[in-house]
């Protein structure tokens, strides 16, 4: 896979109140199968992301972030047997892991997944305890090669002895990103995956350019979010489920956005639109309306996995005000807003 990014401002839809328990979200980890580790996502049908993009997601007073070509991500958890199975999709206008050597790869681009065992967190706070466990990739090194770590932020060792040997990983490095793929034995972590398991989580990517981090987001962005179980949220193993579902956990699995015309010349406007459910190809419908009236014009759509894509809407019977598009997709509405006035598009 070698998407390019053109995506700009997604269109963020709030998750449905029920997708939100006492002490955080909720993520699901689906049972896959015949996922192998390189780095392609494309056998991970099923998984339900956890995306994270624009500002709402910025961890640190000190961000500098310049929209989702800059930082966007999407992080999976699934099980297959004995395994658990991590990926991320992660769109970065620059990749750069010079950054061996800290506790946590923090000046190089990183993912981190958090996995509070015992997923009595939200009771007890403070510190990783010896049942948490916190593992850091990076999608490539100073040696060519993806990294991994198990930092613990000054808490207590894990219960069992970790070493990145024991982790496979891939990744695959693009023009506009990466995508990153591991699978730890679970007997290494003294757990069993199985239908109904639910544990504390938290997913975390950094952003690094110039040799030192820029920016960096999170998933259950409360508290100390970095180390403390009590600000995760929670996620839960599961068996296989349909894609209408994944898209109520998680409907910020579709992006939307406008790329507005300077001048309304042949009368059409832009949709950019971004599928984040891997596997599967989403065929949703278009359409262009002023808001209250019927539409102006409509258009089927198929949509890729992991792959921006732009669609054109003629938008010749527009008149001057606002304008409305709106894209249906399995049981999904999205939609944004723009406006022209005087033959501007703005």
């Amino acid at each position: 896979m070698a998407p390019s990014l053109t995506l700009s401002l997604l269109i963020l839809v709030l998750q449905p109140a029920w997708a939100f328990r006492p002490h955080g979200p909720l993520a699901l980890a689906v049972r896959l199968e015949g996922v192998k580790v390189d780095g392609d996502l494309s056998d991970w049908r099923g998984a339900v992301p956890i995306v994270l993009s624009g500002p709402r997601s910025l961890s640190l007073p000190e961000n500098r972030w310049d929209g989702p070509e800059d930082l966007l991500a999407a992080g999976y958890v699934g099980w297959e047997g004995r395994s658990i199975l991590l990926a991320a999709l992660v769109f970065d206008d620059k990749v750069s892991c010079e950054d061996a050597t800290s506790r946590d790869f923090k000046d190089s681009d990183y993912v981190r997944f958090y996995f509070d065992l015992g997923g009595d967190g939200a009771r007890r706070g403070g510190m990783l305890r010896d049942d948490d466990i916190c593992v850091v990739l990076t999608p490539t090194g100073p040696q060519g090669r993806p990294m991994v770590k198990f930092p613990r932020y000054g808490g207590e060792p894990f219960r069992m002895a970790l070493s990145p040997s024991l982790v496979a990983v891939a990744s695959q490095v693009f023009e506009g990103g990466y995508t990153l793929e591991a699978r730890l034995p679970a007997s290494a972590l003294d757990v069993a995956p199985r239908e109904g398991l639910s544990m504390g989580f938290q997913f975390v990517v950094g952003d690094t350019d110039e040799g030192e981090r820029e920016a960096e987001m999170a998933w259950s962005l409360r508290g100390n979010y970095w180390f403390d179980p009590s600000s995760f949220g929670e996620i839960r193993f599961c068996e296989g489920i349909s894609a209408e579902r994944a898209l109520e956990v998680e409907p910020e699995a579709v992006g939307l956005d406008l790329v507005p015309r300077v001048l309304l010349v042949g009368g059409w406007v832009r949709v950019r639109l971004l599928f984040l459910l891997p596997g599967v190809r989403l065929k949703g419908r278009l359409y262009l309306r002023r808001p209250g009236e019927g539409a102006v014009s409509r258009r089927e759509v198929d949509v890729p996995f992991g792959r921006p894509v732009e669609v054109p809407l003629d938008a010749r019977g527009l008149k001057d005000g606002q304008f409305l598009v709106e894209f249906e997709c399995l049981g999904l509405v999205k939609s944004a807003r723009g406006s022209c006035l005087r033959g501007l598009w703005r």
